[in-house]
């Protein structure tokens, strides 16, 4: 991705929020690989758009040009995620 120097300076709360969100992202496009012929054109833009979200604040985070209102939109984007692949994939 990108790079993650910026990282050092956050709170290790925030720091295990951007790994589990990344986590969940790499989770949910696997399961999306496997399960493609089951999923509906709907679900998979869902899906791809919410890994999108976060994927593009876990890059403001490297950029360093995150701040608290960020945190807080990754953390509804991480529960959004958990919600529809947990519904369309089965990742928990």
């Amino acid at each position: 991705m990108s790079n993650f120097e910026n990282l050092n300076q956050l709170p290790p709360e925030v720091k295990i929020l951007i790994v589990n969100a990344q986590a969940l992202v790499d989770k949910t496009k696997s399961a999306m690989k496997e399960k493609r012929t089951e999923i509906d054109l709907t679900g998979k833009f869902q899906l791809k758009d919410d890994c999108k979200a976060i994927e593009k604040l876990i890059k403001k985070f490297s950029a360093g040009k995150a701040n608290e209102k960020d945190v807080k939109a990754l953390e509804l984007a991480v529960i959004r995620l958990q919600t529809t692949a947990g519904a369309l994939v089965g990742v928990k």
